[in-house]
């Protein structure tokens, strides 16, 4: 047989050059589906088996990732792009269903959610290279301080994401308990590091508990700030706005 993947001979179910399945046939719909639930439920990498390892042993699925064992795992990077863009879709529905249901019209509410993803996304590398400093003999090298964020972000938008499933059915709670959602997300992920890092000592305990502080004000204050001065609400009423609180 040739695989028709690298057009190399192969002699089993799997080319031995790629890794592709000989048995590739014309592309169906079945095939699609199939590969799609595959992606979200194989035992072995996806999406919710990661998140289940993430909340249920964070620190050594973690290190086994950077210890070699990638193939085992759904990859970090690939996984919070995904749920990084369910989490917009997600929160854009539960805020269109609430406008709908309870005529609130939070449009402020709806731009800043969707706006602090991507606030996040460009604050990652920051906070990871502050996070490197603060700890950077638990590390190799600043990219395995970036690939604990990618599996601690994507963990927390998946979080988020059941968080979002849940308000969509008993949408009475969301205005008022989506604050409260947020902020026990980050409980969880000072969980995700603190299993990662341990043991620490009670200095370093206390440092991780700042930063992940830190994390929170950039992403849930500093944040909707940048939103609403992209919204369009001038600096000298928002620097006010600070100065009365």
């Amino acid at each position: 047989m040739v695989c028709k993947n690298c057009s190399k001979n192969a002699t089993d179910h799997f080319c031995s050059h790629c890794g592709q399945k000989t048995s590739v046939t014309t592309l169906s719909f079945t095939d699609i589906l199939h590969e799609g639930w595959h992606n979200l439920t194989h035992t072995d990498k996806g999406y919710f088996k990661l998140f289940w390892d993430m909340a249920a042993k964070p620190g050594i699925t973690i290190n086994n990732y950077l210890k070699g064992q990638r193939k085992r795992y759904f990859s970090p990077f690939t996984f919070y792009i995904v749920t990084t863009s369910l989490l917009i879709l997600s929160t854009h529905w539960v805020f269109k269903y609430e406008d709908a249901k309870f005529h609130i019209n939070n449009e402020f509410g709806n731009y800043v959610a969707q706006n602090l993803n991507y606030i996040l996304l460009c604050s990652i590398p920051v906070i990871t290279i502050l996070f490197w400093l603060m700890f950077k003999r638990y590390f190799s090298n600043l990219a395995e301080a970036f690939t604990l964020m990618m599996f601690t972000y994507g963990a927390l938008n998946f979080y988020l994401i059941i968080c979002n499933l849940f308000f969509f059915i008993f949408i009475r709670l969301h205005y008022v308990y989506m604050g409260y959602a947020n902020l026990i997300g980050y409980f969880f992920v000072f969980y995700i590091i603190y299993s990662f890092l341990r043991p620490l000592s009670f200095w370093n305990v206390l440092k991780l508990l700042l930063m992940v502080f830190f994390f929170y004000i950039i992403v849930q204050l500093i944040g909707p700030a940048i939103s609403l001065i992209i919204y369009g609400v001038p600096i000298k009423i928002l620097i006010n706005s600070f100065s009365i609180i």
